[in-house]
């Protein structure tokens, strides 16, 4: 079963959480100092006029590759769309968090917090999140979900191993995906 969650891009390893801490395996975590289990994403509900305008946008992207004469473009434009179209209907999974005295763990996978640098709570429209910013320098932040976990508990928890940042802020490509619907 494959237990992608989040948008944990980390370095381009594919793993930016480490495996290396005990206590993981989906069992309870007794050691943790907050725990709480939320969505691992969003759903923005789409609309048919959404897929109206993709399906609109998608048919002039493949007729102007067919028009250039560009096959090879033409393949990426329709693997996007089939892409863009599979991530628009995927539903997330519950996933459970937990704040530990040496990290935090995200379902089966651990980040110890000498690897971060800071974090920040945020609140969109959408929910309550934990964005965090790693010390590694190519490294994106990482949208933990509060769900309908406590902030102040969460806060109070993780605030005595990091500071605090309250510069940290969601990215464009992030605030462009939400306007999106992603």
């Amino acid at each position: 079963m494959n237990k992608k969650i989040l948008d944990l891009r980390g370095d381009g390893s594919g793993n930016p959480l480490s495996d290396n801490e005990p206590g993981g395996g989906g069992a309870p975590d007794m050691d943790a100092l907050y725990a709480w289990e939320a969505p691992e994403f969003v759903v923005y509900r789409k609309n048919t006029w959404w897929y109206m305008i993709f399906g609109l946008v998608m048919a002039l992207l493949v007729s102007s590759a067919l028009w250039m004469k560009s096959f090879l473009t033409l393949v990426v434009f329709v693997l996007a769309g089939i892409l863009i179209f599979a991530f628009a209907e995927r539903r997330p999974q519950i996933v459970p968090f937990a704040v530990r005295r040496s990290g935090i763990r995200v379902a089966d996978k651990f980040l110890p917090f000498g690897e971060i640098e800071s974090y920040n709570i945020v609140e969109r429209g959408h929910g309550v999140y934990m964005l965090m910013k790693r010390k590694k320098l190519f490294a994106q932040l990482l949208h933990i979900p509060l769900g309908d976990a406590d902030p102040a508990k969460v806060k109070f928890a993780i605030g005595r191993q990091l500071p605090e940042d309250k510069e940290i802020e969601e990215s464009m490509s992030d605030i462009i995906a939400h306007w999106l619907g992603f």
